[in-house]
Parts: structure tokens; C-alpha cells; sequence
């Protein structure tokens, strides 16, 4: 498309245009379409006084699916270096589909019109050879020469091969009405692409999106922060997977700057719109539901394992009753307590992934900040900063956030004792990253992702 694009503003002489796609015009004949080397080669429209020419080019010549017309007469097929090869051929008298040598229907082929139709051996846009002829009297079946009936035969094997033919031809047919219209397609947009050029830079409101750096127009969160709508819709709509990425006030901002999406924000990422992707009404309501969970204490909240609703928790009942699906379940049954332990560690050790929201630890001294696919979340692939939380890119596509301030920076050992807050059981982290104390590592002895340089390992922090 870039040829196409860049080919708008090479000049065209008598002989005819470079690479690209032009509009050439010459005494009573008008080309629009491709070039290369200042041939018609590729889709074109070519109009003239008597004719009209919609399809594929190769070096100047008809050659592929196409269709040409004139008065009276039409051909839609394939074409053999300007000549009809394969296809249906329609004049006033009626139509023939078959091959074609030199525009002559030769070989297998079949004609009909209001009055006689033929099946079998053409030579020369003759009967030549052996066929069958229906007219509405009679029936002739035998040996055809330059046109006339010269005796009764045994016609079933060229019958057979005009009638496959022409089932050919008839799909080659279709194929050239397919190569006409674009042909067409590409002759209208020869300017549509300038104009559209012109309008990518001249047209103001594009900006450069810091999630996907695509150039698109911005999206306003209510704090001011802006993205593409696409990179927003696609940030609910991974959020919405892991409830605990919400919080009692909503969903956080994109960018982690302390703020919550608001209904308006939510109501205008839900406008239907044909171009662009928008949040449907199944989406909007787990988004409430989401939030509404958030503001049940935690200990009361209980979900139920058919539907996965979450319902407040009974204290004086044994059993628990899914107020929308009707389970009924033991909540005392339902978590295992070595599966309870590790929730736990996850909830007090671990950050949400910002676009999938799965629990991410990041143990002080393992390596710097920046998680990457391999070394951190696994399960989307995005590259975020484990201290702002703030994404780089979008899933599987790296591209560095402005508003992250941190880069690939390390965990700080300076005065380490004085930032460690003990969050549980032997489990300590840095207020300054938030980064966890491994509980793996020992002096002198790293655990397998430790590379033997963390405060454990060196014996400055003791758990």
C-alpha cells in the first residue's frame, strides 16, 4: 500500500508511469490502476471509446481474471496475453463457454440462444469436430466441419468435455467479475489514499498512545490521563478476569496515579460505535458486580463454586445457599488449609499483573524491577514495573510507559532495616519497592531464582 501511497506524487509521461498507482491519460483512452516500470501491470481500469477494461495487467497486457466490454459483446475469464483464454463470451446471438484461441472459441466449448444450442469441438469460433446441436426441431449428433453437420457419429466424449469446460469457464467467469470490481476498488482509491495521507498528518487530535504507541485519538479517564479507546476497552476488559484488581472504589487508572474509573468514563467506553471496540452490557454489569464485591468485608464474603457469585457468609449456619443459583455447600470444606496458607503468602507477598491481574511476586535483590515475559508474568505476558505497577505496551508487545520513572532499577540495600515492614509470619518487605524478602534464600545459600547477591544471602537481613 506504500508503493501505492508513494507512487501518487511520481510523474507520468507519454510512455506511461513508474511503480505505483496512477492515473494515465492518453488521446481517447483513460488507465487507472497499477504500474511497474512504466507498463500497466497489476489491477487497472482501461476505458476507450469503444471499449471498457476492468482487471489484471501483466506487462501491458490482459493477462489474468478480468472483464471487458463493448458494444454489444463481452467476455468476463481468464485472459492469455490480451487474448480471451478461458470464460463466458456474451454478444446479442446468445453465449459461448469454453476456451478461446486468438478470441475464437476453439477446443471444448458450449453455446446456446433463443434458438439452437451446441455442445462439443469448436475450431476458429466454428462447430468443428465432433458435438451435439438442439435446435427446435431436430437433434444433430456426429461430425461438424467449419460450421455444417457432416454425418451421424458417436459425440458422448466431446459432449462430456464441453460440458466440463464450460462448467470451467463458468467459474472463471466469476473469477473476472471478482478481479473487475477490484479493479475497480483500486482505481476509486487511487486519491482516496492521498487524501487520507494528508489527513493522517494534517488532521490534528492524534496522539501517540503510551500503552500500544499507536498514533490514535485520545481517550480521557476522568483524572486526565489518556490512552487509545482500544487500549482502554482492552484494560477493562482484562481487569474484569481477577476481582483483585478492584477495590472498593472501582477499577484503578491505566497509569496508577491514584484515581478510579468513574460511570461517565465507563458509560462512554460503552457507546456503541462501528469502528472502534466498546464494553457490551454483560461487561458493564461484572464491572459492578466487581465493585460491589469490594465493599463486602472480607471475611464475609463467600463465593459459590457452581456459579462463582459471591454471597454474604452466614456465621450462625453450617451450610451455605447461592442466593442466585440455588448450590448448596459446606463453606468450611470448600478451601483446603494448605491452600488457604498460599492464598495467604500470595495476597501479603504479591502485586497484580495490570492487565491480567494475576498475583506477581518479586522477591528483594531477584533481579530489577522491570517484569518481563519469562522472569514475570506468565500468564499474559506483559511488561510492567513492579514499584508504580504502571504497564509498558500492551501483552506481548514491549514499549516503554513516559509516566514510569523507575526504568530497570534494583532494590535498594541502604538502611534497609529502617524501611522493612513486617506484613506476617517471617515475611518482611521494602516500603521504598514493596518488594518481599525472599523466605527461600539463606546465607550463603540462594534459593534457584536468587543469583546469590540479595540481603538473605548476605547475611544483612535475618528472618
Amino acid at each position: 500500500m506504500f508503493g501505492w501511497v508513494f507512487g501518487l506524487f511520481a510523474s507520468c509521461d507519454s510512455d506511461g508511469c513508474p511503480r505505483g498507482v496512477h492515473e494515465w491519460n492518453a488521446t481517447g483512452m483513460r488507465y487507472v490502476g497499477e504500474w511497474y516500470r512504466h507498463k500497466r501491470h497489476g489491477l487497472g481500469v482501461l476505458e476507450t471509446r469503444a471499449m471498457v477494461y476492468e482487471g489484471t495487467w501483466s506487462r501491458g497486457l490482459w493477462h489474468g481474471a478480468g472483464v471487458a466490454r463493448a458494444k454489444g459483446v463481452s467476455f468476463e475469464g481468464e485472459w492469455r496475453d490480451g487474448y480471451m483464454y478461458l470464460g463466458v463470451m456474451k454478444d446479442r446471438d446468445g453465449n459461448i463457454s469454453g476456451r478461446f484461441a486468438e478470441n475464437q472459441a476453439t477446443g471444448c466449448a458450449q453455446s446456446s440462444s433463443s434458438r439452437v444450442s451446441y455442445v462439443g469441438e469448436w475450431e476458429g469460433g466454428k462447430y468443428h469436430g465432433y458435438g451435439r446441436l438442439e435446435g427446435p426441431r431436430s437433434v444433430q449428433e456426429g461430425e461438424f466441419r467449419h460450421g455444417r453437420f457432416v454425418r451421424s457419429g458417436n459425440a458422448k466424449a466431446a459432449i462430456r468435455c464441453g460440458e466440463r469446460t464450460a462448467g470451467l469457464a463458468s467459474r472463471w467467469s466469476r473469477r473476472g467479475r471478482t478481479a473487475a470490481l477490484r479493479a475497480r476498488t483500486v482505481s476509486n482509491s487511487c486519491w482516496w489514499l492521498l487524501i487520507l495521507l494528508l489527513a493522517y498528518f494534517l488532521v490534528p487530535g492524534g496522539v501517540e498512545c503510551p500503552l500500544c504507541a499507536e498514533h490514535a485519538q485520545p481517550f480521557a479517564f476522568g483524572c486526565g490521563d489518556k490512552c487509545c479507546r482500544s487500549c482502554a476497552v482492552r484494560w477493562v476488559r482484562q481487569a474484569l478476569g481477577n476481582r483483585s484488581v478492584f477495590t472498593e472504589k472501582g477499577l484503578p487508572c491505566f497509569a496508577r496515579c491514584g484515581s478510579f474509573i468513574d460511570s461517565a468514563t465507563l458509560d462512554r467506553l460503552a457507546r456503541p460505535s462501528p469502528w472502534l471496540p466498546y464494553l457490551t452490557k454483560s461487561e458493564l454489569e461484572t464491572f459492578r458486580r466487581q465493585t460491589e464485591i469490594q465493599k463486602i468485608p472480607p471475611h464475609k464474603r463467600l463465593f459459590c463454586p457452581s456459579c462463582d457469585r459471591c454471597n454474604v457468609a452466614d456465621a450462625s449456619s453450617s451450610s451455605a445457599l447461592c442466593a442466585y443459583c440455588g448450590w448448596t455447600w459446606d463453606p468450611k470444606t470448600a478451601l483446603e488449609p494448605a491452600d488457604a496458607e498460599s492464598e495467604k503468602l500470595i495476597k501479603l507477598t504479591a502485586k497484580p499483573c495490570p492487565a491480567c491481574g494475576a498475583e506477581i511476586s518479586h522477591w528483594h535483590g531477584h533481579g530489577c524491577h522491570h517484569i518481563a515475559p519469562g522472569r514475570g508474568c506468565s500468564n499474559c505476558g506483559q511488561h510492567f514495573c513492579y514499584v508504580c505497577e504502571r504497564p509498558h505496551g500492551i501483552p506481548g508487545r514491549y514499549k516503554k510507559n513516559p509516566l514510569c520513572t523507575h526504568g530497570s532499577t534494583f532494590c535498594c540495600e541502604t538502611d534497609i532495616h529502617a524501611h522493612l515492614e513486617k506484613v506476617g509470619p517471617n515475611i518482611a518487605r521494602d516500603t521504598r519497592c514493596g518488594c518481599a524478602i525472599c523466605p527461600d534464600c539463606r546465607p550463603n545459600a540462594p534459593c534457584p531464582h536468587c543469583p546469590g547477591t540479595c540481603v538473605v544471602c548476605r547475611g544483612i537481613v535475618e528472618l
